[in-house]
């Protein structure tokens, strides 16, 4: 019988684990992506937005080698496959600004930044098809700070920057700023933030002091307080750029300086700092940098090389592990044919089914605890459960109704916990 596609209903916190995790077998690195690409910019920063499925770019500037030039004040996106201009209006072009997406109200939110007209601090929202003003104050204009956003409690976080406030800490609600009064990382800019879903933490790295020397200590966040959690690791360094990558459950580090400009990938686990890359990307700063959950891709643009703008165009993958494909009749549903390879040979797999990406955490109580999916929580149910096969790839036929179709697939190897990539039914 053929399995049938989003009509079982299966909440995902039933997987049952046959064993225990074992490591992942996979071999990371970045390879150049070669495709027409926005104008040469540094000091853009990229978020993905996991309800459309694409990378968000705002501003960003296209200097000389003398630092001539004017700052952009255009909106790109990248879905997957290309970049398209979908706003040149909005906020006023600058450089220095910040920005996250919210998955809680579904928008990307940038704060502040530097143009012709000086330092800002105004919040501003898209929406997929348009900027709206949500405030004009809160934090003091500043520009070189950094945001993550804590999806646990559903606020942006906001640390540092200048010319002033390089200490401080916000939160956005979704309708006015709070400062957070409490001790924490000294003063500093250029920093790099990223909030760690499996750890409810928002990690802090590095940046650079009022004196101009660069700072390599690592700080996380709860909602409640800092705690400097290591001294060493990552070179000291500051303009690095950093994400969290929820299939392998640390945050990416890449680049900077302190000196020297720096092409070198660090990852941080919770507990210690990891070089795991000492090439790929030209060296550079001001790079921007985000984790496309389908594509389970780092994606990395542009950036400065200390005598010109860059437009190249970079992805952190990993071979290896488990590989998932799909091919299915859409919009109206039907035959679906879903194969993967690279399982546990024999073991037991859970096909999972969303209405989006984004980053699901399996609960505490049941096995493979804390492993996270590139999956949202929107209607995520398992659709099938069985063996993987006799050389851990298997082929299913199966049904699939209309309402799967524009939703999202993963398969979780259940004797390793590892997870394959997310596959778009369409």
């Amino acid at each position: 019988m053929p399995t049938t596609l989003y009509r079982i209903v299966v909440p995902a916190a039933l997987l049952l684990a046959l064993a225990p995790p074992a490591a992942l077998a996979q071999e990371c690195g970045w390879s150049q992506m070669n495709l027409p690409t926005p104008p040469a910019r540094h000091s853009a920063p990229l978020v993905y937005d996991s309800a459309r499925d694409v990378i968000v770019m705002f501003g960003g500037l296209n200097t000389d080698a003398k630092g001539r030039g004017d700052p952009f004040g255009d909106t790109w996106e990248y879905d997957g496959n290309e970049w398209r201009q979908v706003a040149t209006t909005g906020p006023s072009p600058r450089i220095g600004h910040a920005m996250v997406y919210d998955p809680v109200r579904g928008v990307t939110l940038l704060f502040g930044g530097s143009g012709l007209d000086g330092y800002r601090n105004d919040t501003w929202q898209w929406d997929g098809a348009a900027w709206r003003l949500v405030a004009a104050t809160g934090p003091r204009p500043r520009g070189r700070h950094a945001m993550a956003f804590d999806s646990d409690r559903g606020v942006a976080i906001l640390f540092g920057g200048a010319p002033r406030g390089g200490d401080e800490t916000w939160e956005w609600n979704g309708v006015e700023w709070t400062q957070r009064l409490v001790a924490g990382p000294s003063e500093r800019t250029r920093l790099a933030l990223a909030y760690d879903i499996a750890r409810r933490k928002t990690v802090l790295f590095g940046g650079r002091n009022p004196d101009g020397s660069a700072l390599g200590d690592t700080w996380e966040w709860n909602g409640e307080q800092w705690t400097l959690v290591a001294e060493t690791g990552a070179t000291p360094r500051s303009r690095a750029v950093m994400v969290y990558d929820p299939i392998r459950g640390v945050c990416r580090l890449f680049g900077g300086t302190a000196g020297p400009y720096r092409r070198d990938t660090w990852e941080w686990n919770g507990a210690a700092w990891q070089l795991v890359a000492d090439g790929g990307p030209p060296a550079r700063v001001y790079a921007g940098m985000a984790q496309h959950l389908r594509l389970n891709q780092t994606i990395l643009f542009g950036g400065w090389s200390g005598s010109a703008p860059l437009e190249d165009m970079w992805a952190w993958d990993c071979a290896g592990g488990v590989a998932l494909a799909v091919d299915a009749t859409c919009p109206t549903g039907g035959p679906i044919e879903i194969a993967w390879h690279g399982a546990t040979p024999n073991g037991q797999v859970a096909l999972i089914y969303a209405a989006r990406p984004g980053s699901f955490i399996i609960p505490p109580q049941y096995s493979c605890a804390g492993t996270p999916l590139g999956l949202s929580s929107s209607r995520i149910q398992v659709v099938f459960q069985g063996s993987a096969g006799e050389n851990g790839s298997r082929t299913l036929n199966a049904d699939a109704g209309p309402g799967a179709c524009g939703g999202y697939l993963q398969l979780l190897d259940v004797a390793t916990c590892g997870t394959s990539n997310v596959v778009q039914v369409q």
